[in-house]
């Protein structure tokens, strides 16, 4: 029984088989891409934009609370408190531009809910700040001990508070931030390793199956091919012996045709000699007939022996001296 497996399904096989494994292989690369462009998207375009402008606002707030500590040195010039003042702006005009950055970018579960204790935490922090500037800018009218203990108070006390409050959760974000950003670096880092792992087993796997279906068509090809030469020389063998046997006839023929022409020579030369005896005979039979006259017989014995030795060379047979025979008996008959 033949195998149904023929050569165009084994080569199709083969080729899809190939195409199959560069369809894995490509299909994994993409996967592998996309997985890279998402974890650096998460890392460089989240997380760390995220921590950047978290730690600009820290920086600022730090900067605030410099400038409230500085406000507080009782023999602090006037020069001093009016750039403490500016500083003041300027670190307020740094946060709000770090919180706009930060708040449109996407955040975490955890980092939603602190975000949104933060928020509320900053606002009363910096009424607290416009309050104490407040009462800075009263003791720089009247510096006098009085106002100057409510000042350090406030400074102390209350503006402490509410600065402890919101730097913790703007730190937490920070923190929040850093773990997300090394979260997504290490699953990067697992999925390019399990990335790789893959595409070599599977090279690995399409070599070993491609030998495998090559090994078993070369053979399957090889016996097929193999059964066809030797069909090959059997039929040419086969056309071998029936030349042969054509030949043999071709010869036959030719023999036969050889006797045939023998025989037709034969025959031509049987025609030619009846020809002759023909000749020979007709002036023969007229010689033969009688005549009144006595003295005209030698003149036909004298006839009819010239036309018979001519008959008798031209002939060169011996058959042609029996109508000279004849044609001489007749007249000694008639005698």
């Amino acid at each position: 029984m033949h195998s149904t497996w023929t050569i165009r399904r084994r080569l199709l096989a083969a080729f899809g088989l190939g195409a199959f494994v560069t369809l894995i292989l490509g299909a994994t690369g993409y996967y592998a891409v996309s997985a890279g462009k998402m974890a650096v998207h998460e890392v460089g375009g989240v997380r760390l934009p995220s921590v950047e402008a978290l730690l600009v606002i820290s920086e600022a707030q730090t900067a605030v609370d410099a400038g409230e500590n500085a406000l507080l040195a009782r023999n602090a010039s006037a020069d001093l408190r009016k750039s403490q003042h500016e500083r003041f702006a300027a670190a307020k005009a740094r946060a709000d531009e770090a919180w706009k950055a930060y708040e449109p970018l996407p955040q975490t579960p955890d980092e939603a809910l602190v975000w949104k204790d933060f928020v509320p935490a900053w606002e009363r922090w910096w009424a607290d700040h416009e309050t104490y500037v407040g009462i800075a800018r009263a003791f720089e009218a009247d510096p006098s001990d009085a106002n100057y203990a409510k000042l350090s108070e406030f400074a102390l006390v209350t503006i402490g508070k509410s600065f402890g409050e919101a730097e913790s959760l703007l730190n937490k974000l920070v923190e929040i931030n850093r773990d997300a950003a090394h979260s997504t670096a290490a699953e990067a880092d697992t999925s390019a390793a399990f990335l790789q792992t893959l595409m070599a087993a599977v090279a690995v796997g399409a070599v070993l199956l491609s030998f495998g279906l090559g090994l078993f068509t070369s053979q399957k090809l090889n016996g097929i091919l193999n059964a066809r030469i030797t069909e090959l020389l059997q039929g040419s063998e086969q056309v071998v012996a029936a030349s042969g046997q054509v030949s043999s006839s071709a010869q036959a023929l030719s023999q036969g045709a050889t006797e045939q022409a023998a025989s037709l020579e034969e025959t031509s030369a049987s025609m030619e000699e009846m020809s002759s005896m023909t000749r020979v005979a007709a002036p023969s039979s007229s010689s033969s007939r009688p005549t009144s006259s006595p003295v005209a017989m030698p003149r036909s014995r004298t006839w009819c022996s010239r036309p018979i030795a001519s008959s008798t060379r031209a002939s060169g047979s011996p058959r042609s001296s029996r109508p000279s025979t004849r044609s001489r008996s007749r007249p000694t008959s008639s005698r």
